[in-house]
């Protein structure tokens, strides 16, 4: 009966009423709310951008993501010594790379921004990516966050692009 439903339920959705008793509606109900508020509370959105590698320049993003807003962000070498020790860092073959992004919630939640940056070279191939997750304080406009990570100086010489992901979850 609830296979036959679920065929019919694409074509016309009114005979899957008809099938179900009174208390598996209410169930069938509760099911599709309950699973309606988990994707909303999954993520709110992704936005992407890809640009030719430029370091040390602001790129615009202006992404709405409800309730978040990203404004820009910023990809540059990093002028400061090696935040981490357990890296192994050999500064004739490796490069420090400071990634930030400007953002504002005037929300009263904190929210994560999961992030992808990925280097490029010519043919559009990967050459390089970093992965990381920035808290987004609750009740902060055009704040910024950063993270720092390594990269090759070969990657960085080959890269010509650069692309950027975003995802805004609650925290």
């Amino acid at each position: 009966m609830v296979v036959l439903s679920l065929q019919r339920c694409f074509a016309n959705p009114r005979p899957v009423v008809a099938f179900l008793k009174k208390e598996d509606h209410m169930r069938l109900v509760r099911f599709v709310l309950a699973l309606l508020l988990t994707q909303s509370l999954v993520a709110y959105g992704e936005t992407r951008k890809e640009v030719p590698l430029k370091l040390g320049s602001w790129m615009t993003l202006e992404a709405s993501e409800p309730p978040v807003t990203l404004h820009r962000w910023l990809l540059d070498k990093h002028p400061g010594p090696v935040p981490n020790r357990d890296w192994y860092f050999d500064p004739s073959y490796h490069q420090l790379l400071f990634f930030q992004v400007e953002f504002s919630n005037p929300t009263g939640h904190d929210y994560n921004l999961h992030y992808l940056v990925e280097l490029l070279d010519g043919k559009n191939e990967v050459i390089d990516g970093f992965r990381g997750v920035l808290e987004l304080d609750d009740g902060k406009v055009h704040q910024l966050v950063n993270a720092v990570f390594p990269t090759s100086q070969f990657g960085l010489r080959h890269a010509r692009k650069v692309r950027v992901r975003f995802t805004v979850t609650p925290d």
